[in-house]
């Protein structure tokens, strides 16, 4: 037997890995578009019903977006001081009153696809961390009785 013909069949099993390998990378990707997919990106003006993501009981004239394959959350909706502290509450977080000053907190912008720095003068805000880059921001609006949740990681 010919030592080149040992070799063949072990060329052939290291390209047969190679193409599972391969084949198995492709199709991993192709998973992560689709569940991607599986929720709807955007939303303007629906209700709590018709919002695939959990807000709180009282909430109304909801917007949200969630970039495709990006690692940020915007929502923003109506929603009464009270029904907001107690949802705050029931998630565990304690918001704060700004006092005398005033605060900025992300959004989106439905009719420009763009992002916006909404200053709010009077109203609560929460901020969680968990990176440097990575956390939580949630503000109240008690002027115009609108909350905005902004949410981001690496």
């Amino acid at each position: 037997m010919n030592s080149s013909d040992v070799k063949q069949p072990r060329r052939r099993k290291k390209r047969v890995i190679t193409f599972t390998i391969g084949l198995a990378l492709i199709l991993l990707i192709v998973a992560c578009v689709a569940y991607e997919y599986r929720l709807p990106t955007t939303g303007f003006n629906v209700s709590r019903q018709e919002c695939p993501y959990d807000l709180p009981e009282g909430a109304t004239n909801i917007n949200y977006h969630r970039p495709f394959m990006g690692p940020s959350f915007f929502f923003e909706f109506d929603i009464s001081q009270e029904g907001f502290l107690e949802w705050m509450q029931s998630e565990g977080r304690k918001a704060e009153i700004n006092g005398d000053e005033p605060f900025t907190i992300l959004r989106f912008l439905p009719n420009d696809d763009d992002l916006d720095v909404l200053k709010i003068q009077r109203g609560y805000y929460f901020e969680e961390m968990s990176e440097p880059d990575a956390g939580i921001h949630i503000a109240y609006d008690l002027d115009s009785g609108r909350a905005y949740w902004f949410s981001h990681t690496r």
